[in-house]
């Protein structure tokens, strides 16, 4: 299957969210099966041979009647994930550049793995726009995804390795937050070694290791199942946030400063949603001839 015959007149675009980078397409006719996509995003997404990303992004056809678009989200790996943040603020911008009606101002509704994730879009311009997400309401336990009894407080504090009172937030997809002074030193010492112990996170667990600044504002750095370390991830953002609060470390509300950008997470408390605001923005059109020139069909 050509992918110059899926996209036909739809741009392929280099994105990122706050660093966090894809390949974006559009597969209008929902032509794309996982079987297709696996193979092509392990080339598209090499950071020496291929495009470089950290993940592929396939707009395509909603599965249900209350949204026109879908998001399916392939890491690097070729592996899948439920959810991504700083994905589906590109997506926005991807349609807000290429479909009639979606505009500064609009309200889009775009089916995920992890549900209906509503999405408005404050700004837009050629090269960048700012998103506001709805992420939904985070989930503090889940025995499929973590191992472990609730504390008092019902969150789930958990050990992995030399990593202890990790704090599990799922927000569409599995989070582990560590609470740390240093970051950068530790995303790399554990964040591979926590994102593969099943025996505490059967599906795996992206790693977000947090500093706290001041009561709204903390630095994250992020390990993603997947990907490895990434300059963002903007469900981990909301991760952090949510566990700030449920620690009293956070009133709520807080920029996230990550390695690529800023993000603005605001949640109110047990039950509401998470909202996260922050850039989405193009990099440049890849065409699709030259990908199946010189990658897929090379």
């Amino acid at each position: 299957m050509r992918i110059v015959e899926i996209v036909r007149d739809h741009p392929i675009m280099k994105m990122h969210g706050c660093g966090n980078d894809f390949v974006v397409l559009m597969d209008p006719d929902g032509r794309l099966s996982g079987r297709d996509l696996q193979p092509m995003v392990k080339v598209v997404c090499a950071r020496h041979t291929g495009v470089g990303a950290d993940g592929l992004i396939a707009i395509m056809p909603a599965r249900v009647g209350a949204a026109r678009w879908r998001m399916q989200y392939l890491n690097s790996d070729g592996s899948g994930a439920q959810m991504c943040g700083n994905g589906v603020r590109c997506v926005a911008k991807y349609l807000a550049d290429s479909v009639s009606g979606v505009t500064v101002g609009s309200s889009v509704s775009i089916d995920t793995d992890a549900g209906l994730i509503d999405v408005e879009i404050e700004t837009n311009t050629d090269l960048e726009a700012t998103v506001r997400v709805n992420m939904g309401a985070p989930v503090l336990t889940d025995p499929s995804q973590v191992v472990g009894s609730p504390c008092p407080d019902g969150v789930v504090r958990v050990q992995s390795g030399d990593a202890k009172d990790l704090v599990y937030v799922g927000m569409g997809n599995p989070h582990a937050v560590a609470f740390c002074d240093d970051p950068a030193s530790l995303v790399r010492r554990h964040g591979p070694t926590i994102e593969q112990d099943t025996s505490v996170f059967p599906q795996g667990v992206n790693i977000e290791f947090v500093r706290v600044e001041a009561p709204d504002e903390l630095t994250m750095r992020v390990w993603e199942r997947g990907s490895g370390e990434t300059q963002a991830c903007g469900t981990g953002a909301c991760a952090a946030v949510v566990a700030a609060t449920v620690d009293r470390r956070c009133p709520g509300d807080a920029v996230v400063h990550l390695a690529g950008g800023d993000l603005r997470i605001e949640w109110g408390g047990a039950g509401r949603p998470v909202y996260m605001t922050g850039p989405a923005r193009n990099v440049c059109e890849i065409t699709a001839e030259s990908l199946d020139a010189f990658l897929l069909h090379a």
